[in-house]
């Protein structure tokens, strides 16, 4: 558990950011939560969230308390529609008694205090067989979304891997025929709005790729001060050769490195064009696809593989420079980034920015790259927070004109 000190200075170096997020274990038990939770509130996040099993919330008065704090954002973790599913998955029983009463309370608060309401489920071979029926469920609450995620391949799912752990394949089919029942009561813009899946790549989801959406990206952890082996897991992601020619490479969420090593790669095939179901949604004014507007660069093809090769070698530079510090390895990623963003290839570059910003977080340059890459892929609110701290830096006149065009282009949306 991370000491309140520690907490604070997380908190005070990432202040920047939109979202901060009070989870992994069950942070309702730290008896510093609320003042936690009022310290982010000081700072000005715009989000402050928690995410939790739900069961000590069934108290509706701890609820008022925390909304009144200034926790605008919660995620309650409901794993069936009913206590039969949800309490053999927790090993609880009454426990889904109590996150469902943690919805309800959350619900009934919305009259009064502005506060986004989630359900989180992990899909599983013992619940796949009814996301329609949760689907149902959870709709039917006042909710603003529910987000359904693959188990991670860590602790009691690995401990209990046979029973419970399913393909990204079975996930996918229950999930899309989840939605095709869904769609004959409820209009698909509305399921749209309501509902998505995490970490499931685009080839397996074709016809549905609206649905798709990646995974909290994880900043302000001290590695030395806590115990994240599952948090890290959610940082190995990968991709194959063979990814490198679909069509989703851009947005695509990759394959967790662990699942992969059970699993392969059989049922994965880069696909040549986005389904007609994805380019109608895309033409949707609110979802409008902002990587056609940014102006890339051209190269010739022995331009591109003097680059590529370029690449290569710092990247065997960095792999090996154990004696090179901090600053110097992150200006060498920041090179590698940026020589990606010219290649078309924001998806790439953003790792190695995000490297960057980590150690040189007034990093200009890195954080105005940065917001590219993110506008490339659609991430509009990291976009703007690199933005803003990219505002903070800045110096020559180049720099400025190019992050004025980006504003403007955000301000579309």
């Amino acid at each position: 558990v991370p000491t309140d000190d520690l907490v604070r200075k997380q908190l005070d170096t990432y202040s920047n950011c939109e979202r901060v997020i009070f989870t992994h274990g069950e942070p309702t038990l730290n008896p510093d939560l609320l003042e936690r939770i009022k310290y982010a509130k000081k700072l000005g996040f715009p989000y402050i969230c928690l995410v939790t099993n739900g069961r000590l919330l069934s108290d509706k008065e701890l609820c008022r308390k925390l909304v009144e704090a200034g926790l605008n954002d919660i995620t309650i973790s409901l794993h069936g529609h009913i206590a039969e599913i949800h309490d053999t998955l927790t090993t609880v029983k009454g426990s889904f008694e109590h996150s469902f009463q943690a919805v309800q309370n959350f619900a009934e608060l919305r009259d009064d205090y502005k506060v986004d309401l989630y359900i989180s489920t992990v899909l599983n071979k013992i619940n796949l067989p009814y996301v329609y029926d949760m689907l149902s469920t959870f709709i039917s609450l006042d909710i603003d979304k529910a987000t359904f995620k693959h188990p991670r391949i860590h602790g009691r799912s690995l401990k209990n891997f046979d029973r419970v752990v399913p393909t990204l394949s079975e996930i996918a089919k229950a999930f899309k025929d989840a939605i095709d029942n869904l769609s004959k009561q409820h209009p698909m813009s509305v399921i749209i709005s309501l509902v998505t899946l995490c970490g499931t790549p685009y080839c397996l989801m074709s016809g549905y790729e609206m649905f798709v959406q990646r995974d909290e990206i994880v900043l302000g952890l001290d590695k030395d001060s806590t115990k994240l082996t599952r948090i890290e897991s959610m940082e190995s992601i990968c991709m194959r050769k063979e990814c490198s020619e679909c069509v989703y490479i851009t947005i695509c969420p990759g394959v967790e490195v662990e699942y992969i090593k059970y699993f392969g790669w059989d049922d994965y095939k880069p696909c040549e064009e986005y389904s007609p179901a994805f380019q109608e949604f895309l033409k949707m004014p609110e979802y409008v696809d902002l990587r056609d507007k940014i102006k890339w660069q051209t190269f010739s093809e022995d331009e591109k593989a003097n680059m590529l090769r370029e690449i290569d070698d710092i990247i065997a530079v960095l792999r090996s420079g154990n004696d090179l510090s901090a600053d110097e390895k992150a200006n060498m990623c920041f090179d590698v980034g940026n020589k990606y963003l010219m290649l078309n290839k924001p998806h790439k570059a953003l790792k190695f920015l995000d490297y960057t910003t980590k150690y040189i977080p007034r990093h200009r340059g890195a954080q105005l790259k940065k917001a590219m890459a993110l506008i490339a892929l659609n991430k509009i609110v990291p976009a703007k927070c690199a933005l803003r701290e990219a505002e903070r830096c800045m110096l020559d006149t180049q720099s400025v004109k190019e992050l004025n065009e980006l504003k403007i282009l955000l301000e579309e949306v």
